[in-house]
């Protein structure tokens, strides 16, 4: 019966939903960059993803962390969500205009040498800059309403859209790359247009005895969160960045391909993280919460191991199977990065498990290692072996920070219990930006 309501409760359907969904968007995911990889060639992949990676991480800087602090102020007060969103609105506008221009810089720098057809694909993939940055904070507004089938359905419909588009591109023949990012555009101002109504009508009525934070205070609180909640690999893909810059569109195209088959153990990560979060919050002692938080690590750590091994033998097959005999050179790079996924996943749990056990810093410090590692070696990586010392700069950036963060929570953990037992006790968890709204908000922290 215990088990039972378990599975039931709200916040449990909300984390299977959150963890579906995000295999549903890897899934959508690799069927459009299958199929696009078979209608373009290795090149044409390689420009498309170019373009594609561009306007998600500009959408990030742009935000300044601004849409987790909508996140964290409407959670704790949601009848002041009107109050809020006047508040950024001027703002929003202005990064979406300042995206643009950023945008349309880094294509002409990036795309000088580039044939036509790139260009002019180029120039449709503009609208998706601003359309990405109305819907992130939409989602935002969303997720601190605790709507979270709102906020799964809405996040994931770019990506079925794109999908379904492409793959009715591939029946048709339409292997154009103008086509095929016209496409990938429009699927983000559909979704970014759906979110902003979806969000919209969930506003609480008109009522002006509600008042939001001064801006300065919710850029200061975003300010803060952004380094944690932005991971250089994950959200603005340094790395494929590099190779399209350093390498070739080519290059670039073989190096996507490889990473198709590593989200798999990651994905392990982000559904772990999501249930050690507000279970280590819920154990009110230090130690009994500590312990918990190494037990969702090492169990992750297992698991993803565990899927990276039993991936590693077929990695050839995989990569011949859906991309074709085209693509044969990346499977080398797929059995490397898959050495190296398992220290991504593990990285991802413990950052949400510290942060239930009352240490909220260790994430950002993992991703500062992170940065600070991961661009010089895949530089240099590139300029002595080219994608193959991507991978290999890859997999040593997620060892070194995964160790780092090991090595600062074990300090941290073993300072804070000094305290507790030398004083009355420590002090409460605190919220911080870049966790689950909800869970910020109401998931009690360590006593």
């Amino acid at each position: 019966m215990a088990f039972h309501r378990r599975l039931t409760d709200p916040l449990s359907r909300a984390m299977a939903g959150t963890v579906g969904t995000n295999l549903l968007l890897q899934a959508a995911i690799l069927v459009s960059g299958v199929l696009t990889a078979r209608m373009l060639g290795v090149e044409g992949r390689g420009y498309i993803v170019l373009l594609m990676l561009l306007p998600p991480a500009l959408a990030v800087l742009a935000g300044l962390g601004l849409p987790l602090a909508v996140v964290f102020e409407i959670s704790r007060s949601p009848e002041s969500a009107r109050a809020i969103l006047r508040t950024v609105g001027r703002l929003v506008v202005a990064q979406m205009g300042f995206v643009v221009l950023l945008h349309a810089g880094m294509l002409f720098i990036l795309l000088a040498d580039a044939p036509g057809e790139a260009r002019s694909a180029a120039a449709f993939s503009l609208a998706t800059g601003p359309a990405i940055v109305a819907q992130h904070y939409a989602l935002s507004m969303l997720q601190g309403q605790s709507d979270f089938r709102g906020f799964n359905l809405l996040r994931l419909l770019p990506f079925l859209v794109n999908s379904l588009a492409v793959a009715a591109a591939f029946v048709l023949g339409g292997d154009d790359l103008v086509l095929l990012v016209v496409v990938w555009t429009a699927s983000y101002v559909l979704a970014a247009v759906l979110t902003v109504v979806w969000a919209w009508t969930r506003l609480p009525s008109r009522d002006e005895r509600h008042f939001a934070p001064p801006l300065r205070e919710l850029l200061r609180f975003g300010g803060k969160g952004l380094i944690g909640a932005a991971s250089p690999v994950e959200t603005f893909r340094l790395d494929q960045a590099i190779v399209g810059v350093f390498l070739s569109p080519a290059a670039l195209g073989l190096y996507a391909a490889g990473l198709a088959f590593t989200n798999l153990p990651r994905l392990v990560g982000l559904g772990v993280g999501a249930v050690a979060y507000p279970s280590v919050a819920a154990r009110p002692e230090l130690v009994p919460a500590r312990r918990a938080m190494w037990r969702f690590f090492a169990l992750t750590l297992a698991a993803s191991t565990v899927i990276a091994l039993a991936l590693e033998p077929i990695a050839g097959w995989l990569v011949t199977f859906f991309f074709g005999a085209a693509f044969e050179d990346a499977i080398p790079i797929t059995r490397i990065l898959l050495i190296g996924a398992p220290f991504l996943a593990a990285r991802r749990v413990l950052t949400d498990a510290s942060r239930g056990a009352g240490l909220p810093g260790m994430g950002s410090v993992s991703e500062l290692a992170s940065w600070a590692v991961l661009v010089p070696a895949v530089v240099v990586g590139a300029s002595l072996a080219g994608l193959t010392g991507v991978a290999w700069a890859l997999v040593f950036s997620s060892a070194v920070s995964l160790a780092i963060l090991v090595v600062a929570v074990l300090i941290a953990s073993r300072r804070s219990i000094g305290r507790a037992a030398t004083g009355p006790g420590p002090p409460a968890a605190t919220p911080v930006a870049g966790t689950s709204a909800a869970q910020a908000a109401h998931e009690p922290g360590p006593a």
